[in-house]
């Protein structure tokens, strides 16, 4: 008898859960309570020393691969290491130089595994983990412009393309665009690219398309095509220096 009500049991939640998928329920469960958890996730963070043994030890892993000078790479935090940049670009070299949690002050420290490899172009976008942990507008544009100049002066034949910080939950709207206003200006004054993707992943009112980034955060394979399509044009052009 009792394996009779578990087997009826099982039926009941199965039943349950095929219905809440087929009227997407699930779906709108996620997208609402997800971004919340997800933008205060550095408020609970630990304070434990395991995320700076994490990035050490992915910096060791990323500074044990050779980069040839025709090469492409992507620098950024989790955003950007959730890209399958080969993937997307199987007719280039890209390297995946995305670190989950970094921050500006972290690309900082590993700025000289761009410089010293000498890549054919750089994609960096960093800054919204910044904003999820409270650190003031002023001192994210300041890093974004030592990190420009840094590149610009040990690695001058890199092209510099500074993204954007996608848009994220409505409450950090005027945080991100504080950021961006500041990395544009960056690019304007040390005279390298800006690429503004915020048109591809704003849904009209400052915050992040939930279609294609259920946690207001993280972007899914359709975000990623999204953002492949805007920089491949990028990607394919020549570098000036080229014609010289």
């Amino acid at each position: 008898m009792k394996a009779r009500r578990v087997v009826v049991t099982l039926g009941v939640a199965a039943a349950a859960a095929l219905a809440l998928r087929r009227f997407g329920v699930l779906t709108r469960l996620r997208m609402l309570i997800l971004p919340p958890i997800v933008d205060h996730a550095w408020d609970f963070a630990s304070s434990s020393r395991e995320p700076n043994r994490m990035w050490s030890r992915k910096y060791a892993a990323l500074a044990a691969v050779e980069i040839q000078e025709d090469s492409v790479i992507m620098l950024g935090d989790s955003i950007t290491e959730g890209g399958k940049w080969q993937e997307l670009f199987p007719d280039h070299t890209l390297h995946n130089q995305g670190i989950s949690g970094d921050d500006t002050f972290g690309v900082l420290r590993r700025v000289d595994l761009v410089t010293r490899s000498r890549p054919r172009k750089v994609f960096v976008m960093i800054g919204t983990n910044d904003i999820g942990k409270g650190t003031a507008v002023a001192d994210i544009i300041a890093n974004v412009d030592e990190l420009t100049a840094q590149i610009s002066r040990d690695s001058p034949s890199t092209e510099i393309h500074l993204q954007s910080v996608l848009p994220r939950r409505h409450t950090r709207r005027e945080q991100v665009a504080a950021v961006n206003a500041g990395i544009e200006q960056i690019a304007r004054e040390r005279q390298v690219k800006w690429v503004d993707l915020r048109e591809l992943f704003d849904r009209g009112d400052g915050a992040l398309d939930l279609a294609i980034s259920p946690d207001a955060l993280h972007l899914t394979a359709a975000g990623y095509r999204r953002w492949a399509d805007a920089i491949a044009p990028l990607i394919e052009a020549s570098d000036p220096t080229d014609d010289r």
